[in-house]
C-alpha cells in the first residue's frame, strides 16, 4: 500500500469513527459482539482486525443456556475475557442460569442484567493484589437450591471502589462476604443499596482472620435493604470494621413462634470505628438488636428496635469492652431510638464504656416476656432496666430519655437529667467534689456540689470558673471553713459565714457574681442596739438593729448597706420613725411609726432599701 493510500485509509478510518461517535450508540459486528467504535476494524495499515474494544458482552452470546442441566462455565469466563481488558458489562438476560463462582480481577467491569445466576456467585478481587476496581453489580439476583455453607452470593478481597445495586439473594449463606485477608482495609468505598436477602445465614458478613487485630474494611456503606425471609444468625456481622453506614434498613428474623435456637444480633460489631446505624427497623433479634464490643466513634440514631432477646435474655443495645484496646474514650452517641419489649434492659453501657451521649430515647416495657421462647428462670433473675451502666463507667451523659415502664440503673461516674421512669422521677445526677486542702479559691467548673473538709480554719475568698445559672451548694464536714462577703460573692447578710459541721450554703452565679440562695445554718444575728436620737443608721456590720430610741425621732438613711443585704428592725417603744425616700422604699409609699415590739425587714438592692415585711 503507498503512502497515498495509506493516509486515504486512515482518514476514512477517523471519518467513520467521528459518525460513530455521532452515532452514539453501540455498534454490533457480525457475529452480534457490541463495540465501542468502529476505529480498531482497522489498523494503521487499513487491514481488519478482530480485537475491538467491547462495550458489552452478553453471556447468550457467548453460549450460555437456561437449560437447568447446562454448564455455563465456558460461556461466563468467556464473556469476563471479552470486557476484562478495557472494562465493560457482562449480560445476564432474563432467565436463570447455571453459573460458576466467577472471579472478577480487572477494574470497570459491570455484571448488570434481569436474569439470575442459579448455584453460583460471583468473587470480586484478585487473590493477592489490591486493586481499586471500580465495579459494579446491579439489578441481578444470585439464588442457591438450598442454604449451605460457602454458598456465598458476592464474596470480596482486595477488592477497593465498587457498587452492589438492586441485587436479590436468594437461599446464600452469606449474600455479602469479604473474605479473612489479614491486610488494613483490603476491601474498602463500597456501596450497598437496595438489596433484597430472601433466606440466608447472614446479609453482610465482615470476616477477618483469627490473628489479625485490625480493620479489615473500610467506608461501607448498606442502605435501602430488607433481609427477610428466614435469616438464620445475623444481619450484619463485622470483625474488623472502619468505617461502616448502616441506614434505612429493614432486618427481620424469622417469627418467635418458630423458636430458633441459632438467631442471634440483628448487627454485631467486634474491633470498630466510626459506624453509624441510623433510621434501621431490626425486629426479633434472638439475642440484643445491636451489640458492639470494642468500638470508637459510634453513632446510633433513630433506629425502630422491637423484640430483642426472644432466644435469650439481652438488651435492645448493648455495648461491652471499652474501645478498640478495650479502654476509656468510646465517645459515642445514642439518640433519638424507640426500642420496644426487650428481654433484658433497653441501653446498657458496660465496663469502660466512657464518653457516650445517651438521649432522647423511647424505652418500652424491658423485661417483656412478649415473645420470649428461652429458658424462663433466665428472664425471671436476668437484670431489666430503661439503661444501665456499669459501675467502671464515667463521663457517660444520660439526658431526657423515657422510660416510663422501668426504672433505670445509672452507676458509675456519670451524669443524668431528666430523665422519665415508672415513679415519673425526672432524676438529676449531683456532681461532687471535695476539698482536702486549705485553698483560697475553689474551681467550682462541672460541680454542683462542694464538700468542704479543709483541715485547717480557712477562708474561702472565690469561687471560679462559673457559668451563668450555675448552682452550687457548698456543705461543711467541719468548721474550719469562712466564706468571705465580697464584690463576687454577695452573701444574704452584711459579714462573712463560717460554716459548722453539716451545715451549707447554696449560691447562683449571674452577670460575673454569686449571690447566696439560701444557707441551712444555725446563726445567732449579729444585733445592733440604738440607744441615742440619730438619724441615719450604719448597717455594714449589722442584720438586726434594736431601736431604744430615748425620744420620738425620724430615721432617714441606712449607710453602708451591701448587694441582697437583709436587715430587720425591732422597736423596744414607739419613738423611732421610718421615712419613706428614694432610698427607703416602704409599703403605701407614706412614712410609718413603729410600734412597740413592731418589726420590719428589708433587703438592700439596687442602692435601694425595699421593705420586706412587718408586722403590725
Amino acid at each position: 500500500m503507498n503512502s497515498f493510500t495509506n493516509i486515504l485509509v486512515k482518514n476514512i478510518a477517523g471519518v467513520v469513527n467521528k459518525v460513530s461517535k455521532a452515532m452514539d450508540k453501540t455498534l454490533t459486528d457480525e457475529n452480534g459482539n457490541k463495540f465501542n467504535s468502529l476505529k480498531d476494524h482497522l489498523d494503521d495499515k487499513g487491514n481488519k482486525i478482530n480485537i475491538l474494544i467491547r462495550k458489552e458482552a452478553n453471556i447468550e452470546k457467548f453460549g450460555a443456556s437456561r437449560d437447568p442441566e447446562a454448564d455455563n462455565t465456558a460461556a461466563f469466563e468467556n464473556a469476563y475475557k471479552a470486557v476484562a481488558t478495557n472494562g465493560g458489562t457482562i449480560i445476564i438476560p432474563d432467565g436463570k442460569f447455571n453459573a460458576p463462582k466467577l472471579n472478577i480481577i480487572d477494574p470497570n467491569v459491570r455484571v448488570s442484567g434481569y436474569g439470575t445466576l442459579k448455584n453460583g456467585g460471583l468473587i470480586i478481587g484478585h487473590p493477592t493484589i489490591i486493586k481499586d476496581l471500580n465495579f459494579v453489580v446491579k439489578d441481578i439476583t444470585i439464588e442457591y437450591d438450598s442454604i449451605t455453607i460457602g454458598n456465598n452470593g458476592i464474596e470480596l478481597r482486595n477488592a477497593r471502589r465498587g457498587k452492589i445495586l438492586n441485587v436479590n439473594f436468594r437461599k446464600v449463606d452469606k449474600a455479602i462476604y469479604t473474605q479473612p485477608v489479614g491486610v488494613f482495609q483490603h476491601c474498602s468505598r463500597v456501596q450497598m443499596e437496595n438489596l433484597l436477602i430472601d433466606g440466608a445465614n447472614y446479609v453482610l458478613y465482615i470476616d477477618r482472620p483469627n490473628d489479625f487485630n485490625d480493620y479489615t474494611i473500610g467506608d461501607f456503606s448498606l442502605k435501602g435493604s430488607q433481609g427477610f425471609g428466614g435469616i438464620n444468625y445475623n444481619h450484619v456481622y463485622g470483625l474488623g470494621v472502619d468505617g461502616l453506614i448502616l441506614e434505612g434498613n429493614s432486618f427481620f428474623f424469622p417469627s418467635y413462634s418458630g423458636a430458633s435456637p441459632i438467631k442471634g444480633q440483628n448487627v454485631y460489631i467486634d474491633y470498630g470505628n466510626f459506624i453509624i446505624i441510623t433510621d434501621n427497623n431490626l425486629f426479633e433479634a434472638g439475642t440484643e438488636a445491636i451489640l458492639l464490643n470494642r468500638v470508637q466513634n459510634q453513632n446510633i440514631k433513630g433506629n425502630n428496635i422491637a423484640w430483642p432477646g426472644q432466644r435469650l435474655p439481652s438488651d435492645g443495645i448493648k455495648f461491652t469492652g471499652g474501645n478498640q484496646t478495650g479502654n476509656e474514650f468510646v465517645f459515642s452517641i445514642v439518640a433519638d431510638n424507640n426500642i420496644m419489649f426487650p428481654t433484658g434492659s433497653g441501653i446498657s453501657l458496660g465496663d469502660n464504656v466512657n464518653d457516650v451521649k445517651v438521649n432522647d430515647n423511647n424505652i418500652r416495657t424491658a423485661g417483656s416476656s412478649q415473645y420470649y421462647y428461652g429458658d424462663p428462670t433466665a428472664l425471671a433473675t436476668a437484670s431489666h432496666f430503661g439503661i444501665t451502666t456499669s459501675v467502671n463507667t464515667k463521663r457517660n451523659s444520660i439526658t431526657d430519655n423515657n422510660t416510663s415502664n422501668n426504672v433505670n440503673n445509672i452507676q458509675g461516674d456519670n451524669f443524668q437529667d431528666g430523665n422519665l421512669d415508672i415513679n415519673n422521677n425526672v432524676i438529676k445526677t449531683t456532681r461532687v467534689q471535695t476539698l482536702n486542702v486549705n485553698a483560697s479559691e475553689i474551681d467550682v467548673k462541672g460541680s454542683d456540689r462542694v464538700h468542704l473538709n479543709q483541715p485547717a480554719a480557712n477562708t474561702i475568698t472565690a469561687l471560679t470558673n462559673g457559668y451563668g445559672g450555675q448552682k452550687i451548694r457548698l456543705l461543711a464536714f467541719n468548721g474550719n471553713t469562712t466564706i468571705q462577703r465580697n464584690s463576687s460573692i454577695l452573701l444574704r447578710t452584711a459579714r462573712n459565714l463560717t460554716l459548722k459541721a453539716n451545715e451549707s450554703i447554696e449560691l447562683t452565679f449571674t452577670s460575673g457574681v454569686w449571690y447566696e440562695t439560701g444557707r441551712t445554718v444555725q446563726e445567732l444575728p449579729n444585733v445592733q442596739t440604738l440607744s441615742t436620737n440619730d438619724t441615719t443608721i450604719d448597717v455594714s456590720s449589722s442584720d438586726r438593729i434594736h431601736l431604744n430610741q430615748p425620744n420620738a425621732t425620724t430615721v432617714t438613711a441606712f449607710n453602708n448597706g451591701s448587694g441582697s443585704q437583709e436587715i430587720t428592725l425591732l422597736s423596744f417603744n414607739a419613738n423611732t420613725t421610718i421615712q419613706n425616700s428614694a432610698s427607703i422604699i416602704l409599703k403605701g409609699a407614706t412614712n410609718v411609726n413603729i410600734p412597740a415590739n413592731g418589726i420590719m425587714k428589708f433587703i438592700y438592692t439596687t442602692g435601694k432599701w425595699l421593705e420586706m415585711f412587718r408586722n403590725f
